[in-house]
């Protein structure tokens, strides 16, 4: 009977640390969200990686973003885009000329900003979260589909820093879920002014 007693106890412990893992496994997923919805203004280094079947493309880039004023982007230290309502302020510093596209010309830099993931996390209420170890490091995934009509940018996953959940890497996936584009972060910085110099576009 005492045996019995034990092993009925030891069950409900085990069930608790399971129960108390998944809350606690919750609620960081909620705080990850939570947070990256709440920024407003941030910069970082960012190292794209556009992946096709013949090549591998990489950009070196800056990104600015206010919620205010929009977001740029500088790519090779060669041209600066402003995203601004539906348009794309183009210049091109080799050449020295400067344009406006409209936003829907672009297909991958975009993707690069935060705030496109803040935006579907507004419209898309239910998030695929998950918890993945790499090299050691804890890491918070944040995944969504991308609604679209190119095959080859599906689904993303929002890498974030367990600790202050800071955006680490975004991996774009197409529809069979082979990667496309691999974006790496550096330098975050979140919630600090940024100039509005940044954001200006004179032609």
């Amino acid at each position: 009977m005492g045996s019995i007693k034990k092993s009925v106890l030891l069950f409900l412990v085990l069930l608790f640390a399971v129960f108390t893992g998944c809350s606690n496994t919750e609620t960081k997923h909620e705080d990850a969200i939570r947070h990256i919805k709440a920024i407003k203004t941030y910069y970082c280094k960012a190292d794209i990686s556009v992946i096709n079947d013949k090549q591998k493309l990489e950009y070196k880039c800056r990104i600015y973003h206010d919620s205010k004023r929009g977001s740029a982007i500088d790519i090779n230290d060669k041209r600066k885009l402003i995203f601004k309502d539906n348009c794309i302020y183009v210049t091109d510093k080799a050449s020295g000329k400067k344009y406006i596209q409209n936003r829907n010309f672009d297909e991958v830099y975009h993707l690069a900003f935060i705030d496109d993931y803040i935006n579907l996390m507004y419209k898309n209420q239910k998030a695929e979260c998950n918890r993945k170890e790499i090299n050691g490091t804890q890491y918070e995934l944040i995944s969504f589909d991308i609604n679209g009509n190119n095959r080859n940018i599906s689904k993303g996953t929002l890498y974030l820093s367990e600790k202050g959940f800071m955006p680490k890497k975004l991996i774009i996936y197409d529809n069979t879920g082979t990667e496309k584009i691999v974006i790496t972060y550096s330098g975050y910085v979140a919630n600090k002014k940024i100039s509005s110099k940044l954001f200006k576009f004179n032609i």
